[in-house]
């Protein structure tokens, strides 16, 4: 970006995420919760780049903690509703 904001950057990685995440709920729904902490660490957890952010607002970290919340309450299975407290003991 011209003004060397990581808006734009943090935004891909967000539809990225939610992009993996869609595609892993539907071709592994049915496998146990090991095999789906492993295949999400893998595929949806791979944020090499965030090192390099450094011009950007708490606004945008939020939306990308709100995302990764959503992403891995809907893969492995967990209602909406739930809190990541009850996700984090599983």
């Amino acid at each position: 970006m011209n003004n060397m904001s990581d808006t734009a950057d943090i935004e891909r990685e967000i539809r990225i995420m939610f992009m993996r995440c869609n595609v892993l709920v539907t071709r592994f729904k049915y496998c146990s919760l090991s095999v789906k902490r492993v295949l999400f660490r893998t595929y949806v957890l791979c944020l090499y780049n965030i090192v390099l952010w450094t011009n950007f607002t708490a606004t945008n970290l939020n939306k990308l903690k709100a995302c990764y919340n959503k992403c891995i309450k809907k893969f492995l299975g967990f209602c909406r509703l739930n809190s990541m407290t009850q996700v984090a003991f599983v």
